[in-house]
């Protein structure tokens, strides 16, 4: 509703039967801030809801909405209390970042870790097109 109002309040200045309903400059300007700040954070939810979008991607957005607007980071930050492990989330994080994990976080992903393949299968395998 703040967006149409947005788009169309210049043609509402026109008619005169509703010319005194309308929001005074300064209330205009903090509404056209407001529907910036909700476009803003709408492309963030866009964002988060493909496919492709990993857990570092996701910290990532967090701390660049959390930047923007501080008033978010008690809900989005990596201490927030929907982070049930926070060093299991700090590991994975690293690990998509290619960073290196400190011991408490590598005994946190341990068990997701894939077996090492056999030193005769290391590198043998080799991607061809199709002739």
């Amino acid at each position: 509703m703040l967006t149409r109002y947005v788009k169309i309040r210049d043609a509402i200045k026109m008619v005169a039967a509703v010319e005194d309903l309308l929001p005074r400059p300064s209330t205009h300007r903090q509404i056209v801030q407001l529907v910036n700040k909700l476009e803003d954070l709408d492309s963030i939810c866009v964002k988060l809801q493909s496919e492709d979008c990993t857990l570092g991607e996701v910290r990532r957005l967090f701390d660049t909405v959390m930047a923007k607007y501080p008033a978010t980071s008690h809900h989005l930050g990596a201490s927030a209390k929907i982070v049930h492990l926070p060093v299991f989330e700090d590991a994975v994080v690293k690990l998509l970042s290619d960073r290196e994990i400190i011991q408490e976080e590598e005994e946190n992903v341990a068990c997701f870790a894939l077996p090492a393949p056999p030193p005769s299968q290391r590198g043998s395998k080799k991607c061809r097109l199709r002739d």
